[in-house]
């Protein structure tokens, strides 16, 4: 009868380094998906006193001039908006 062994450590290795890169591949695709409708994104411009806006998204400020500029920003900052 044939001795049975265990298989070789590399083995394990191996396949713990496959579940690795899986798993950071995985991570690397799973992403949060921004949206926002325009009109709510409208809220968030006040205006400044000089005739533009501050424009506030996630918690950083714009100087804007029109609030069409709005969208430019917030798809830059990876948003899809709803309009």
């Amino acid at each position: 009868m044939a001795k049975k062994t265990m298989p070789q450590k590399s083995y394990f290795a191996n396949m713990w380094g496959l579940y690795r890169e899986l798993e950071r591949c995985y991570s690397a695709v799973m992403e949060t998906i921004k949206t926002a409708t325009f009109e709510a994104l409208l809220e968030s411009a006040l205006p400044d006193g000089d005739g533009g806006y501050i424009f506030t998204l996630d918690g950083e400020r714009f100087p804007i001039k029109d609030t069409l500029e709005i969208t430019g920003i917030a798809t830059k900052k990876g948003y899809i908006i709803i309009y």
